[in-house]
């Protein structure tokens, strides 16, 4: 009985087919972390600076959290408008050609 979660079809053949597999999941892993620490980076630095050097009272550091996630919300308002005026079919193909490219 074979409790192996991927199929005997699908399993590296040889060496170097498991070399290539290890290889792009590493580049995957790295980027992911890359990924992350730049976000928390993003998310953290500011309000710390703001907070360490200019001494930023209770209200501005507020303030600044709100402006660090005003942008993304407006921008899903308006993207989100402008897709439901749009044929799905058209934009999931644009969508598609764009990530290929």
């Amino acid at each position: 009985m074979n409790h192996s979660p991927v199929s005997s079809s699908s399993a590296p053949t040889t060496a170097e087919d498991e070399d290539t597999v290890n290889r792009d999941l590493t580049l995957y892993n790295h980027g992911l972390a890359v990924g992350v620490l730049g976000g928390a980076a993003t998310s953290v630095a500011p309000p710390s600076l703001a907070l360490i050097t200019l001494k930023a009272t209770p209200l501005e550091m507020s303030v600044l959290c709100a402006a660090q996630r005003f942008p993304p919300a407006v921008t899903a308002l308006f993207g989100g408008a402008l897709v439901d005026r749009h044929r799905k079919l058209a934009l999931l193909t644009w969508a598609r050609r764009w990530a290929e490219s």
